[in-house]
């Protein structure tokens, strides 16, 4: 499961070191390309909801090997990719099967441990995960120089089989599957979700490309409040809730749900941000840009296992609060005017934005699965991680927007101020995320 998950995050940030080349061989804006970082996500976030569902009503290590299937079959084609749009198809098929694998494996695998090592198994899964993304950029930049983007798919044909030969070895466990009801009724609604998730991206990106007095863009946001009204007419008035919204009455499960979202929106946005300001201002080629963004996840690596013992013994507040205070100390140091006068300052960035995702990650998903019922884990993980996707894909097509007027020949005092906004634009979700941060509990289990 380990390695299948490194596999999975492995893909999500190889393809980031090549996004200023692209931009230039394909002479594309950032609304454009952001599309190549975020049509794998944006799969992920509307079909976790049904998969992590699916999970729970059959079988979890059974809707993990599709979704193996599904992600080699997209990387496949991303090595047959002729254009621009080849790459966004073969993105998008991996997105697919990423979102079968990655709910249904952080349900499975802490169950093979006892619980007061649970918050210690998800600390590995996402330290497994932060392993994969501090490899990705380096590995993708050695391939970018010496190989091009193809090789950036053909990477992740060996691993997927061999994490198949290890699976079908070691991975026949059975899961003990509830047959009080139907699945078709709860897919339904779980698909009902991910309409409405795709909806809102759809919206927002139509809203960027035509304008938010567009037609199209309007009639399309009154499509999206329609279904969402209509949602929630009907899981109002049937007994049976896809998730009951009361659960998130728990300010425990409330908080810890929106700490993981906003973490994670920083944590994928400035990986899209990182890229171009090297590039751009500092002349970097994919290798070197590869081995930069490395060390912000090698910190990640190392600090989410911490992490994950921190949980297991003093609960998530603490470390969230530390997290987020570092989160925001990067955001300071990569403002242009301190970048100037502290020459170390992108270094010390790097370490910050490591070191302040790793501290919340893993307390977050941990109080999120410990204060979710029992048979609603799988749902709960799912519509976690399509939300933490979908608020990532937001932030990230807002920056866009910021930084739509960069292109590879400016000059710093030109780009400079572009790339401010959208560090201050990250800054204020960082605070949020702290303030959240405080109602976390100091003890989260037993």
């Amino acid at each position: 499961m380990l390695l299948g998950l490194f596999a999975i995050s492995l893909n999500t940030n190889l393809i980031k070191v090549a996004l200023p080349f692209l931009m230039d061989e394909y002479q594309i804006d950032t609304t454009r390309l952001i599309w190549v970082a975020i049509s794998y996500t944006f799969f992920q976030a509307v079909l976790t909801p049904v998969l992590g569902k699916l999970g729970d009503k059959r079988e979890h290590n059974k809707i993990i090997i599709i979704g193996y299937v599904i992600f080699l079959s997209g990387s496949i084609v991303g090595v047959m990719a002729k254009s621009f749009y080849s790459i966004l198809l073969a993105r998008s098929i991996q997105g697919i099967g990423a979102a079968a694998v990655l709910p249904n494996t952080i349900i499975s695998a802490p169950t093979i441990f006892p619980k007061n090592r649970r918050g210690w198994a998800i600390g590995m899964l996402t330290s497994t995960t932060a392993s994969a993304a501090f490899m990705g950029p380096a590995i993708g930049g050695l391939l970018m120089e010496f190989t091009g983007w193809r090789s950036l798919f053909l990477i992740n044909i060996p691993i997927t089989l061999l994490v198949f030969t290890m699976f079908f070895s070691y991975g026949k466990k059975r899961q003990q599957i509830s047959p009080e009801s139907s699945v078709a009724p709860d897919l339904q609604k779980a698909a009902g979700i991910s309409l409405i998730l795709g909806c809102w991206i759809i919206t927002l990106n139509i809203g960027v490309y035509y304008g938010w007095k567009s037609l199209l863009f309007l009639i399309l946001l009154m499509v999206f409040l329609v279904l969402l009204f209509v949602f929630y007419w009907q899981e109002k008035k049937c007994e049976k809730h896809f998730i009951d919204l009361k659960l998130f009455l728990n300010k425990h499960l409330s908080a810890s749900f929106l700490s993981g979202v906003l973490n994670f929106s920083i944590k994928y946005s400035i990986a899209f941000v990182l890229p171009l300001l090297m590039a751009i201002e500092y002349g970097m080629s994919p290798g070197q840009i590869g081995l930069f963004l490395a060390l912000t996840n090698i910190c990640r690596f190392f600090v989410t296992p911490f992490s994950g013992n921190f949980w297991d013994k003093s609960g998530s507040c603490l470390p969230v609060k530390l997290g987020f205070i570092m989160l925001f100390l990067a955001q300071f140091f990569l403002y242009s005017y301190i970048r100037v006068i502290f020459k170390g300052s992108l270094y010390l960035s790097m370490v910050l934005l490591g070191i302040g995702s790793g501290l919340v990650d893993t307390p977050a998903v941990s109080t999120v699965r410990e204060n979710s019922p029992r048979d609603l884990q799988g749902t709960i993980i799912g519509f976690y991680f399509s939300i933490r996707y979908i608020a990532g894909i937001t932030v990230q097509i807002i920056l866009g927007l910021f930084l739509q007027p960069l292109h590879k020949n400016m000059l710093l005092y030109q780009s400079s101020p572009i790339f401010n906004r959208a560090f201050k634009f990250m800054a204020l979700i960082v605070f949020l995320g702290y303030l959240i941060s405080k109602a976390l509990p100091g003890k989260s289990h037993e």
